[in-house]
C-alpha cells in the first residue's frame, strides 16, 4: 500500500512567509450594527481599499518576471508561456482595479444611508427603498433625508458613459493598446495606438524627447505630455535620468535608473522617483547577489517592502535547490496508485 501523501517540501518557505504576511490588513475598528455604525463601516472601507491601493505595485513582478525570465532566444513554447501569463496578469490586475473601486462603492452606500437617516430615531426610520437607492436603484428617486442635489448617478452609469465616449480608463478600466502605424519622418518617430474604445494614442520619439498626445474617438484631444532622457555612464553604472511634463510644459516629475555591473553581470538595478519639487517619492532596489538570489527593496514614505528570490538557474543543474514540482513527479513515479474503477477494461 502506498504511503500517506505529504506535502512537497518548500525551499523558500521563509520568503514565501514573508512575502504573504498579511500584517497590512491590521487596525480596523470594529463596527457596530446600527445607523451609526454605517459611517465606521464606510471608514474601514476606505482603510481597506487604502491598503490595497498602497500595495497594487508590489504586483508588478507577476508581470515583469516572466519576461525577464523567457527573454532573447527561447523556445516557441517558453515564449508563449510568457505571454500568457502576461494575459493573465492583465487580467488579474483588471480584477484588482475593479475590486478597489467595488470596496469604495460599499463604503459609499454605508455613507449613504447614513447620510439618509441623519437628525432620524435610526432603525425605526429605515426603509427598504432607502437601501435599494444606496445600492444603486435609483428608480424611486432619493430617500427624503438627503441632502437637496444629491448626486444619483450609480458608478455603473458613469462607467458606461465613459466607454461610450472611449474613455472607459476614467472608470479604471485597463486599456487594451494595439499598434495602428508607425512612420518615420527625418529623424523623429511616430507611432500611434488604438484601444478597444476607440481612443488614439500618439508617440513621437525625437532625439531624447518623447511627446505623447492622446485623443478621443471624436479626435478631440484628452492629454498631452512629455519627457525627457539622459544617460550617462559614472564608473561601472549607467545612469538613465528622466524628467515629465504635462501638456503645458509644467514639470510632474522625474526618475533616476542607475545599473550597476560587475564581471559583465548586472548586480544592482536601483529606480528613484521624485516630485516636481524634487521630494523623493520611492525607491526600488534589486540587488542580485552572488549565488544569483535577489532581493527586491521597495520604499513609498514610511513604508519599506523586501521580496526576496531564490536562485535562478539556467535549467536543471548539479547542485541546485529542491524542486517541490519535481519532488512531486518523482512522488508520483515511485507509488503504486490503485486504478480508478472506471478504467478498468
Amino acid at each position: 500500500m502506498a504511503p500517506p501523501n505529504k506535502p512537497p517540501t518548500n525551499p523558500y518557505q521563509e520568503q514565501t512567509g514573508h512575502n504573504t504576511d498579511t500584517a497590512w490588513l491590521d487596525g480596523h475598528k470594529p463596527v457596530d450594527v446600527d445607523i451609526d455604525g454605517m459611517v465606521d463601516f464606510a471608514k474601514n472601507m476606505v482603510t481597506v481599499k487604502g491598503n490595497l491601493d498602497g500595495s497594487t505595485s508590489y504586483l508588478d513582478l507577476l508581470g515583469s518576471l516572466p519576461s525577464q525570465a523567457w527573454e532573447g532566444g527561447v523556445l516557441g513554447e517558453a515564449a508563449y508561456i510568457a505571454q500568457s501569463m502576461g494575459f493573465h496578469y492583465a487580467e488579474f490586475m483588471q480584477y484588482v482595479m475593479f475590486l478597489s473601486q467595488g470596496l469604495n462603492n460599499i463604503g459609499m452606500a454605508a455613507q449613504t444611508i447614513a447620510d439618509a437617516f441623519q437628525g432620524t430615531d435610526g432603525w425605526s426610520a429605515a426603509t427598504l427603498d432607502t437601501v435599494e437607492f444606496a445600492y444603486g436603484d435609483t428608480g424611486r428617486g432619493a430617500p427624503p433625508g438627503l441632502p437637496t442635489g444629491f448626486p444619483t448617478k450609480t458608478w455603473q452609469q458613469a462607467f458606461d458613459e465613459n466607454a461610450a465616449k472611449g474613455n472607459g480608463a476614467m472608470s479604471g478600466q485597463i486599456d487594451q493598446w494595439t499598434v495602428q502605424s508607425t512612420v518615420s519622418a527625418g529623424p523623429a518617430t511616430i507611432t500611434t495606438y488604438v484601444n478597444q474604445d476607440g481612443l488614439t494614442r500618439t508617440i513621437t520619439a525625437y532625439g531624447g524627447t518623447t511627446t505623447t498626445t492622446l485623443k478621443a474617438a471624436d479626435g478631440n484631444v484628452i492629454s498631452s505630455s512629455s519627457q525627457t532622457s539622459s544617460t550617462e555612464l559614472v564608473g561601472n553604472t549607467v545612469v538613465t535620468t528622466t524628467a515629465f511634463y504635462d501638456g503645458k510644459g509644467n514639470k510632474t516629475g522625474s526618475r533616476t535608473e542607475e545599473t550597476t555591473s560587475s564581471g559583465g553581470q548586472v548586480t544592482e538595478h536601483r529606480t528613484e522617483t521624485r516630485a516636481p519639487d524634487g521630494t523623493v517619492t520611492g525607491t526600488k532596489t534589486t540587488t542580485t547577489n552572488s549565488d544569483r538570489t535577489q532581493t527586491i527593496t521597495t520604499t513609498r514614505g514610511n513604508d519599506t517592502r523586501v521580496v526576496e528570490i531564490g536562485e535562478q538557474t539556467e535549467g536543471e543543474t548539479s547542485g541546485s535547490v529542491d524542486s517541490p514540482a519535481r519532488d512531486a513527479m518523482d512522488d508520483i513515479k515511485t507509488h503504486d496508485y490503485p486504478t480508478a474503477p472506471w478504467a478498468l477494461g
